[in-house]
């Protein structure tokens, strides 16, 4: 996932990771402006994180985080965040959830996505 905007980030490791989950999706829900989460571990993070990002925009997926070929239109490095584990992943919230009245919610601009392979995360 890549060129993703993150609403708010709460470090859940604290927590059982179903716990965790279920209070991520629980922030999700709380906050109209949110359309999806990231419940992701962040191994760049001297503990491996577990982290509840809420999204405002869902970005763009360009890697399948499955099986890898050699021919890629991007350069597909790993991201640096787990997401292989359930319930790790990105979660989008149902459309029909959405704020009726977007122009509550702040801008946001995703960024292109980098060509040497980094992810580009805009923090609101």
């Amino acid at each position: 996932m890549v060129s993703y905007s993150v609403r708010s980030r709460v470090n859940l490791s604290a927590k059982p990771i179903t716990e965790g989950f279920r209070e991520c999706e629980r922030r999700c829900d709380e906050d109209p402006c949110c359309r999806g989460i990231g419940y992701v571990r962040d191994t760049q993070s001297p503990g491996s994180d577990l982290l509840c990002l809420t999204l405002n925009s869902f970005g763009i997926q360009t890697c399948g985080e499955g099986e890898r070929t050699t021919w890629r239109v991007q350069d597909c490095t790993p991201s640096k965040v787990e997401t292989g584990v359930y319930p790790l992943g990105w979660y989008e919230k149902p459309v029909n959830q959405w704020t009726k009245s977007p122009r509550l919610c702040p801008s946001f601009k995703l960024r292109v996505p980098s060509k040497n392979g980094k992810s580009a995360v805009n923090i609101s």
